[in-house]
């Protein structure tokens, strides 16, 4: 769960009732500097670190010429944002190819289901359609999908991007990991003290914003490209992104944090993320490849729940986006995250559907094809 929100059950009138499809009450922004003060009012306190003005005001300003028009649209009676950027006629929420989850930016669901029922009404007088890669399913913007229906739109495209496994803390890290068996447990622990013994100085740091310097975001970012060894790109290989980060690391309201563990010279394992109401949210973490039959990784992540515990009375660690093996040995619950896509019911939008929902049937046929024949998708 992401949040602790309390879900109004008002029932509200249809779109039909209000009139909205045929005069949306919505309000562009093409600049977002001057929406700083009813961003923070509308954002809930509980509410993720990729919703917070200063995470999306670095997005538009280090990505914003990448794309047509950088728009944020007020509606809901004046309640509720969608930071969005326009690719020809596909809108989407901002800073989806670089954060794990996107919702709206408002205080409660009735408000976000009012607003959305807007905000399509007047995307479809424009001939626009909605790809939202990386919705929350504990989000309002989620919700709001599920439960709407209008005749002028075709049934939304919906595909999984992945799992989000999280972690409920109590007391401490030994306590919060009561449910492990009790064999791993004693081998994190015998792993943090062969760690103590064979790396002299070797310590536990942790830093939060405003304090992070350049000179440790720098040593994240790295070590980071140096001990990258997944699939894909990196992107810490995208200078934009590192940017994006720099100007999160020194506004408080995104909670950013940064952890090390290791010598003054030579860190073992490092990780990036963020703390906003009583939750932590695990974003990137890497360790020394040569090091790992000491689990420098669990170990970091071990000291920081007890400093996150302690600290900033964090209830929730939450892995973020991916299905990782290690994230399921310690988690105990997760949420997921899904690509939705909205279509208008009109000739174009009609033919795009078509072609979309192929495009992922024929890749859903293709991994099966290939897990068939025993290779790794």
């Amino acid at each position: 769960m992401i949040t602790q929100r309390t879900i109004d059950t008002t029932i509200e009138p249809t779109s039909r009732e209000l009139g909205i499809a045929d005069c949306p009450q919505v309000r562009i922004e093409s600049d977002i500097s001057g929406l700083e003060a009813f961003w923070k009012h509308a954002l809930l306190p509980t509410a993720s670190p990729f919703q917070t003005f200063a995470w999306n005001e670095a997005w538009y300003r280090r990505y914003r010429e990448f794309y047509d028009e950088p728009l944020v649209v007020v509606a809901g009676a004046g309640r509720v944002l969608f930071p969005l950027y326009r690719e020809g006629k596909v809108l989407r929420l901002a800073g989806d190819t670089v954060c794990d989850f996107q919702d709206a930016i408002g205080s409660c669901q009735r408000d976000v289901d009012y607003a959305f029922r807007e905000i399509v009404g007047w995307a479809r007088s424009r001939g626009y359609e909605f790809h939202f890669a990386r919705l929350s399913t504990e989000g309002f913007l989620y919700r709001a999908i599920q439960s709407w229906e209008d005749n002028g739109w075709s049934r939304p495209v919906e595909k999984v991007v992945g799992p989000c496994p999280w972690l409920r803390l109590s007391g401490s890290a030994e306590e919060s990991m009561g449910h492990l068996p009790r064999k791993f447990r004693a081998e994190l622990r015998r792993q943090s003290r062969r760690i103590d013994a064979d790396f002299p100085g070797c310590d536990f740091e942790l830093w939060s914003a405003p304090q992070i310097t350049a000179e440790r975001l720098d040593e994240m970012v790295s070590f980071h490209k140096e001990q990258f060894r997944r699939e894909g790109v990196n992107p810490l290989e995208d200078s934009r992104f590192i940017a994006l980060l720099s100007d999160c690391s020194r506004q408080q309201e995104t909670g950013f944090s940064l952890s090390r563990l290791g010598s003054e010279d030579s860190p073992l394992a490092m990780d990036l993320g963020f703390v906003r109401g009583g939750r932590f949210y695990g974003f990137l973490t890497i360790f020394d490849q040569q090091a790992r039959r000491y689990s420098p990784g669990s170990c970091l992540l071990v000291r920081r729940i007890d400093r996150l515990i302690a600290d900033h009375g964090v209830r929730i660690f939450d892995f973020l986006c991916g299905g990782e093996p290690y994230k399921y040995r310690f988690a105990t619950g997760e949420y997921s995250v899904r690509a939705v896509s909205l279509f208008p019911k009109t000739l174009r939008g009609l033919r795009r559907r078509s072609r979309y929902s192929a495009g992922l049937w024929m890749r859903r046929v293709g991994k099966r094809c290939i897990a068939k024949v025993g290779m790794r998708t």
